[in-house]
């Protein structure tokens, strides 16, 4: 059971990492373990951010402490760990997380294999949401920053630490299912075609995929496998309701895939 206040002198800085959408993320030292960890404060305002209890509970405190302590139950090989969770003697909550010391976004990585390790690390990445699917967890901001790998292993990171989609940026939306910018709640189906923007980004090469919410994204035009494309084609379906209906389904047609 972690703490719901914690004394943040545990960690010394070493040095900050690239900001993200939800917060601050530095190197430190945990001085209890002994070993290097990623510490990432949440300076998004309570009322932006987007967790599976959101409005359970009157107190953002408790509400962050019981988000934490679900996540940290979660035992996956391509999630990462919740070590700690807590808040700064200034009331800031942060959580800690194993530093991946050669991590490079997902999309990077595949750029520099054959076919069958992209299909490889997709394999991982779909297997990684069936698991918090199956276990009530919506990741809600699958992007390739938050999806990294490290000596040829996926890990899925920042697991239900999304922000409401209408406060993100325009530039920063890539991904985002247009029935989330219509402000409804995040779903398997919205996780979903966050997986087809990635699995597009692996397997075709980069795309403004914002524009699949006007149809522009055609993936019988790239040259993949047909049984590829199809699932593609499924995952990007701009209609929830025309998506698979699980992350499990997506396995079985990946499972059918020749150069898998």
């Amino acid at each position: 059971m972690m703490t719901t206040a914690y004394n943040i002198e545990r960690y010394h800085l070493i040095d900050s990492m690239p900001p993200g959408t939800t917060g601050q993320s530095f190197r430190a030292w945990d001085s209890k373990t002994r070993q290097t960890v990623v510490l990432k404060q949440l300076v998004t305002a309570p009322e932006l951010l987007n967790f599976r209890t959101s409005g359970h509970f009157r107190n953002f405190s408790v509400e962050f402490k019981y988000e934490c302590d679900l996540l940290a139950h979660l035992n996956h090989p391509n999630i990462v760990a919740t070590y700690d969770a807590g808040f700064t003697a200034q009331g800031v909550p942060f959580v800690a997380t194993p530093y991946l010391n050669r991590a490079r976004a997902i999309t990077r990585a595949a750029q520099a294999m054959h076919m069958a390790g992209r299909l490889r690390l997709f394999w991982q990445l779909v297997s990684a949401v069936d698991y918090l699917h199956r276990h009530g967890v919506i990741h809600r901001n699958l992007k390739p920053t938050n999806v990294l790998v490290d000596r040829g292993r996926v890990h899925v990171v920042d697991v239900g630490l999304g922000v409401s989609p209408v406060s993100v940026p325009k530039a920063e939306r890539r991904g985002v299912a247009p029935e989330l910018l219509m402000g409804r709640s995040p779903s398997v189906q919205s996780d979903l075609y966050a997986l087809g923007c990635l699995g597009y980004g692996m397997l075709v090469g980069d795309v403004d995929v914002a524009s699949c919410a006007a149809g522009h994204v055609d993936v019988w035009a790239t040259g993949l496998d047909y049984k590829l494309a199809a699932i593609l084609d499924e995952l990007l379906d701009c209609r929830p309701h025309r998506r698979y209906a699980s992350t499990a389904q997506v396995l079985e047609d990946l499972r059918r895939v020749d150069e898998y």
